[in-house]
């Protein structure tokens, strides 16, 4: 770039041009000689190091170069230099306040005149873009294969859930042997919640999504958490300023506050106070919903900047080694993610935690009744003939005694393919139960369009230990499709097919025929 001449007004117009790019580029362009002092400097290089461009004219570029940096920069200008052709480099330059910035170079030397001309872009927001790809892409990536594994551990639970509950009733004659049934039972529910939280994590957990009432929520909550938290934290729930009412699964939300609560109390050092309460976000997307913030504020330790940056990171945790398992932001943020909203964290060293869990709005509440998952089973009016397609033997032996035990006649078969054969020979079948995730080309819901083009009306529930949200809101959605979570027990199971027979359980309440895994 050459320099522009005093006192001249005369200016060409291709002159006058390159002038106002050198000035008023966002880029930072500078004229260096050959012995790597500094010519000229456009105005935007006092962003990147903290100098006007005055204060830089005659100083060595390689004073302005991280020193980790200044070998290889030094390299590079005595190439260019020479005349030799470069491709563009990053190095990193520091600021007067001690920063550094990343920054791409071009560099060439302007003929066979003693001057370089570099042009250099700031690649801070370049690489923050690229480093969010890069970790959403390593979310997916863990996302896929935890809930790969989690459909497969799902089977697996259900078949121990099952046989385990069923070994509990008929050993009501032998206590101490009942209570070792009983304890298997509960570690393996608990086995369940633990699989339901990784699936919560991969964003592909089941939800029954219902109207709730924020304030009524939280105020439901509080007893739980004194109990939880211990007598050392101060619990305050604030009401809103009038009523407010989100939609989202009220077992995963009761699941994400509890977690936020006890990261609280353990940031907190175990004493402290913790506020919750719900607002009005003021976010609204461009087709016009609007979003509750349920808020869990702590007066806590805070988190660094660095922290709060990998917060949701899968597995990460500050806690020590086995006292956390680094799932518990990032399975709150996967809820929060499947429900339509998000998850914000704002923290300062010192100064505490706010956590907001953003949901949907719903304008009124919904009258949803919640579905009874205890209780002793009852037989349902009359026998009926189910279709049962489950690829995995253990379970399908399983929900055939099962669905024997409840009073259903029941054709097992392996695949879709079988299924439908079946199905073209036996007309009397009442309801069609099937997997939705089933090798052999035909999968659970493209079993049951064919079944349905056969029998119209044909009853189905599906069942799956790992579907994406949406799956599940199409199905709900049509209404003639109950689903079944992985791991489920005896009672849900019978509730569910009662519910599409349209039977009433004894003792039971009309519920929807949905369950989370």
């Amino acid at each position: 770039m050459p320099r522009r001449p005093a006192g001249r007004a005369d200016l060409t117009p291709a002159v006058k041009a390159a002038q106002a790019i050198f000035d008023h580029s966002h880029d930072i362009i500078c004229v260096v000689g050959v012995d790597g002092r500094f010519r000229q400097v456009n105005r935007h290089a006092e962003r990147l190091w903290g100098y006007r461009p005055e204060e830089m004219i005659g100083r060595c570029y390689l004073d302005f170069i991280h020193p980790d940096d200044r070998d290889e920069g030094a390299d590079i200008g005595r190439q260019v230099a020479a005349g030799i052709r470069i491709k563009p480099f990053v190095n990193r330059h520091l600021h007067t306040d001690g920063t550094a910035t990343p920054v791409m170079w071009s560099s060439v030397r302007a003929g066979s005149g003693d001057e370089i001309i570099s042009i250099g872009r700031d690649m801070r927001e370049h690489m923050a873009t690229e480093e969010k790809l890069r970790q959403a892409q390593k979310m997916e990536a863990i996302g896929r294969l935890t809930g790969g594994i989690a459909h497969d551990f799902n089977n697996l639970l259900t078949v121990v859930i099952g046989s385990t509950e069923s070994l509990a009733d008929d050993l009501a004659g032998r206590p101490d042997l009942q209570a070792l049934a009983r304890l298997a039972l509960d570690a393996a529910e608990r086995g369940a919640e633990l699989v339901s939280r990784l699936l919560a994590f991969a964003r592909t957990q089941p939800l029954a999504a219902r109207t709730i009432d924020c304030d009524r929520f939280l105020h439901d909550l509080l007893p739980i958490l004194q109990r939880t938290l211990g007598s050392a934290i101060q619990v305050e729930v604030k009401p809103s300023h009038g009523p407010l009412y989100c939609l989202a699964d009220r077992t995963q939300l009761t699941s994400a506050v509890l977690n936020l609560c006890i990261n609280a109390r353990d940031a907190m050092r175990g004493a402290g106070r913790l506020t919750l309460s719900a607002a009005r976000d003021g976010f609204i997307a461009a087709d016009g919903p609007t979003y509750v913030a349920i808020l869990v504020q702590d007066t806590g330790e805070g988190m660094s900047p660095q922290v709060r940056a990998r917060a949701l990171e899968p597995f990460f945790t500050t806690k020590p080694e086995g006292e956390g398992s680094g799932l518990g932001l990032s399975m709150v943020h996967g809820f929060a993610t499947q429900s339509g909203g998000r998850l914000e964290i704002a923290s300062e060293p010192g100064r505490g935690t706010q956590v907001r869990i953003v949901l949907p709005q719903v304008p009124e509440p919904e009258a949803l009744a919640t579905p009874t998952t205890e209780g002793p089973a009852a037989a349902p009016v009359r026998a009926r003939h189910v279709l049962l397609v489950e690829d995995d033997d253990l379970l399908r032996g399983q929900v055939c005694r099962q669905l024997a035990s409840l009073g259903y006649r029941v054709t097992a078969q392996r695949s879709g393919r079988d299924a439908l054969d079946c199905l073209a020979e036996a007309p009397d079948v009442d309801l069609l139960m099937t997997d939705i995730v089933m090798p052999g080309g035909l999968n659970g819901r493209q079993v049951a369009d064919e079944a349905r083009r056969l029998y119209p009306g044909l009853p189905v529930v599906f069942t799956s230990g790992h579907t994406d949200e949406p799956a599940i809101r199409a199905l709900r959605a049509e209404g003639a499709a109950g689903f079944l979570g992985k791991p489920y027990r005896r009672a849900e199971l019978a509730q569910t097919l009662a519910q599409m027979f349209g039977d009433q359980l004894a003792g039971d309440q009309p519920t929807v025929a949905v369950f989370a895994g």
